[in-house]
């Protein structure tokens, strides 16, 4: 067996693939991986984006306790109780008209970083089937509006949410 050197091998490698990635048969094989992915892509695309819209749809998980309001799953967020400076509700036609910078919007959904149409940062988790809508400041001036369709689930968090939350002047160790 006769010794080869290292180029010697490199030239040999790269001549037998110049041979085999040109030889009809290759393209051939290549041509048909092409058409196939031709009708695959887009039905792997839609079935990507048809999950992203259902975990976009998703209901938010809430969870409430002495000390966070949290939120869980589409738009997530996490706030401690220290921190707001106001929790009230609005009806849903009080709502700043707002524009997504980054999250979802889609039909009747808004999860995610938006802004007024005064230039505000704010923060959404809102459906607009829901006609009530729960409003956080907190005590750097974000803003944070959530909702769910369901009216009694707003009024339930909005309540769940007003046992631990109280004012800055009713806070221990303010």
């Amino acid at each position: 067996m006769e010794n080869l050197g290292l180029g010697h091998l490199i030239n040999h490698i790269v001549r037998n693939m110049r041979k085999s990635l040109f030889n009809p048969a290759n393209m051939e094989r290549i041509l048909n991986i092409l058409d196939k992915l031709k009708v695959y892509f887009p039905i792997i695309f839609s079935a990507a984006a048809i999950f992203y819209i259902y975990l976009g749809y998703r209901e938010p998980d809430v969870d409430i306790d002495s000390t966070t309001f949290r939120l869980k799953g589409g738009g997530e967020f996490s706030l401690s109780l220290a921190e707001i400076s106001q929790v009230d509700t609005i009806a849903w036609s009080e709502m700043p008209v707002f524009y997504r910078t980054k999250g979802l919007s889609f039909l009747l959904v808004n999860r995610g970083d938006f802004k007024t149409k005064a230039g505000d940062k704010i923060r959404l988790s809102v459906n607009a089937g829901g006609k009530l809508v729960i409003r956080l400041i907190d005590i750097q001036g974000s803003v944070y509006y959530v909702n769910w369709k369901n009216i009694d689930k707003t009024m339930k968090v909005f309540n769940e949410l007003n046992t631990f939350y109280r004012l800055p002047a009713e806070r221990p160790n303010s």
